[in-house]
C-alpha cells in the first residue's frame, strides 16, 4: 500500500480530533477508475461527501475523512473554495472495480491488467521501488485524474484516485545522461519550502497551529496534539540540482495527524520554488533521488 498516504491516515485515525459523534464505518464500495469510491467523486464538497456517506469515523482540520476502521477508505477534501474532494483512496477485499477486481484479492492484478491492457502505465512512487504502480490517466468533468493501483503478491493493493497536479508536466521523463548533485540544505531553502506549502499544499491556517513544524530534518520526537506521546522519527530534507532546475523532497508534522510526506518542490533556473501534491513521478527521477537515500 501507498505508505506515504497510509502514514497521514494512520496518524489521523489513532490521535486525530473529531468534532461530533463518529459514524459508521463503511467496509466496502465500487470502485470508479478516475471518478471516485461508493458513489463519492473528485470535486465533492465535505457537506457532499457526508450527504453520500455520512458522518466520518475520524476526522481532522487538515481535510482528512476517514470512514473504515478494519480497511482503509479516506477521502481527502482540500482544494477550491468551497474546499473539494481531491484525493479518494481505498484498499481491503470489499472495495472492487467491475470484473471481480478486488482489493487484495487473490487474482486480482492479472484481472486489473486483462482489463485495461496498455492503458496501465509503470510509474514509480519513490516509497515504493520494489514494486511500481500501474497508473490509468483519464478525465473527469474537464480535469486530468489519475487512478494509481499499489500492488504485491499479484494483488491490488491500495486504489489512488486523485487531480493529476496542473504542473505535472515538470515530472516528464529525464535523459538518461541527467545526474544528481546533491546542493545544501540551508535555512533559507528551509524557509522558502515552508512558505510554499503553506497555502498551497495545507491551508494557512494549519500552519499558524503551535505543533505544526517543517521541513523536518533529522531527528524530532513531536506530539500529534498538544495532550498526545510523542511520536520520534529521523527525517531527511533532501535537495538535488537536475538538468537545470532544483528539486526538493520535505516532510511536515500537523498537529492532528503527525508526518504528512514526502512532498515534492521544483525551482526553475532563475525562478521561485513550487509545492506540488502529486506523488506519481517518473522512475528516472525516483531513482536519481534513491541513489542519495532519499526521500526517506
Amino acid at each position: 500500500m501507498r505508505r506515504a498516504v497510509i502514514a497521514a491516515g494512520v496518524g489521523a485515525c489513532l490521535l486525530a480530533g473529531v468534532a461530533g459523534a463518529a459514524g459508521r464505518p463503511i467496509e466496502s464500495g465500487r470502485i470508479e477508475v478516475g471518478r471516485g469510491i461508493r458513489g463519492v467523486t473528485l470535486g465533492m464538497t465535505r457537506d457532499q461527501v457526508v450527504a453520500r456517506l455520512g458522518r466520518p469515523v475520524y476526522q481532522n482540520i487538515a481535510g482528512y475523512m476517514q470512514y473504515s476502521k478494519r480497511q482503509l477508505f479516506d477521502v481527502y477534501v482540500r482544494r477550491g473554495n468551497p474546499r473539494r474532494a481531491d484525493l479518494i483512496t481505498a484498499a481491503g477485499p470489499g472495495f472492487c472495480l467491475p470484473g471481480d477486481i478486488c482489493s487484495m484479492t487473490k487474482g486480482s492484478l492479472k484481472r486489473l491488467a486483462a482489463r485495461y491492457g496498455p492503458r496501465l502505465k509503470v510509474e514509480l512512487y519513490p516509497e515504493d521501488a520494489d514494486a511500481p504502480d500501474y497508473v490509468l490517466r483519464s478525465r473527469f468533468r474537464g480535469r486530468h485524474v489519475n487512478t494509481a493501483f499499489s500492488h504485491d503478491g499479484g494483488q491490488v493493493g491500495q486504489v489512488y484516485i486523485a487531480y493529476a497536479d496542473a504542473g505535472e508536466a515538470v515530472f516528464a521523463d529525464l535523459p538518461r545522461s541527467a545526474r544528481a548533485s546533491a546542493l545544501p540544505v540551508t535555512p533559507d531553502v528551509q524557509a522558502a519550502l515552508r512558505a510554499v506549502y503553506c497555502g498551497h499544499i495545507v491551508d494557512a491556517v494549519v500552519c499558524a497551529e503551535p505543533l505544526f513544524s517543517g521541513p523536518l530534518v533529522g531527528r524530532r520526537c513531536l506530539p500529534v496534539e498538544p495532550s498526545g506521546e510523542n511520536v520520534c522519527a529521523t527525517y531527511r530534507l533532501c535537495r538535488f540540482g537536475i538538468a537545470g532546475a532544483e528539486w526538493a523532497v520535505a516532510t511536515f508534522w500537523l498537529e492532528h495527524s503527525g508526518a504528512q510526506g514526502p512532498t515534492w518542490f521544483r525551482k526553475p533556473q532563475g525562478g521561485k520554488w513550487r509545492a506540488y501534491r502529486q506523488l506519481i513521478v517518473p522512475r528516472r527521477l525516483a531513482a536519481l533521488f534513491r541513489s542519495f537515500r532519499c526521500p526517506f
